[in-house]
């Protein structure tokens, strides 16, 4: 195979993968933009004021109720976030090791990895029956 073909085939893929990345990134980044916009807008009532104001802002942190509010998710969110990452790990390693001494543990992972498939993907009957056929 010649540089030129090498060339075109890694071409295509980027191709290929480019489109769904690209519309993924602006499902999840549009919702969050058009957020950001309108924090830095006011409302009053249905109207909408379209001047750059930061009205918004000066309002959540004068009040020491939204104050209370932002610490408390804060310390919750970072609370679950080490609660998880101390969890996550060894988890990850007992699955891990388990897996590798005892095939028959992994049975709720395998029809997990079935309903991945099922929803997330596009369904064959060939992609199920080939992963049941690995493990």
């Amino acid at each position: 195979m010649n540089v030129g073909t090498q060339i075109k085939q890694s071409f295509d893929g980027w191709r290929l993968m480019s489109t769904p990345f690209v519309f993924g990134l602006l499902l999840l980044l549009t919702p969050i933009l058009l957020m950001v916009l309108l924090s830095f807008w006011t409302q009053d009532y249905l109207d909408l004021d379209r001047t750059f104001t930061l009205a918004n802002y000066k309002e959540v942190f004068s009040h020491p109720v939204f104050i209370t509010l932002i610490k408390r998710s804060v310390v919750i969110s970072l609370f679950v976030t080490a609660i998880y990452s101390y969890f996550g790990f060894p988890s990850c390693l007992l699955y891990f090791f388990l897996r590798r001494k005892k095939k028959g543990s992994t049975f709720i992972f395998n029809h997990h990895t079935f309903l991945d498939q099922l929803f997330a993907k596009d369904f064959s009957l060939e992609d199920y029956t080939r992963v049941q056929r690995r493990n």
